[in-house]
């Protein structure tokens, strides 16, 4: 467990289910558009806010995952994954300043 962040609010690791339903969600949404995402944006990096469907597209994941915290609040749920049949990797993070529990700690 992480110590604190830069305003001194104590933050927790997530736990591997709750990143395996976050990127899940994410691919949910992704899967519709995925056909023609792939053809316009090969190799790029989308990044799914998954509670409200929204998206970026960035040429790295940062770039990406950057423009779409730009339209959400910081503790907004985000899901990165390169654009393609096999993505380099995907990745799954809760944003925020406070808390994140999980039934291990709670």
């Amino acid at each position: 467990m992480a110590n604190g962040d830069n305003n001194g609010s104590p933050r927790l690791i997530p736990t591997p289910e709750y990143l395996a339903d976050l990127a899940r969600r994410g691919d949910e949404v992704y899967r519709p558009m995925q056909d023609e995402l792939e053809k316009q944006h090969p190799g790029k990096f989308i990044a799914i806010h998954v509670d409200t469907a929204d998206f970026e597209i960035g040429a790295t994941s940062g770039d990406a995952g950057r423009a779409l915290l730009a339209r959400h609040p910081i503790d907004g749920r985000i899901h990165i994954r390169r654009i393609g049949n096999e993505p380099e990797h995907a990745l799954a993070a809760r944003l925020g300043s406070g808390p994140i529990l999980s039934a291990s700690n709670s």
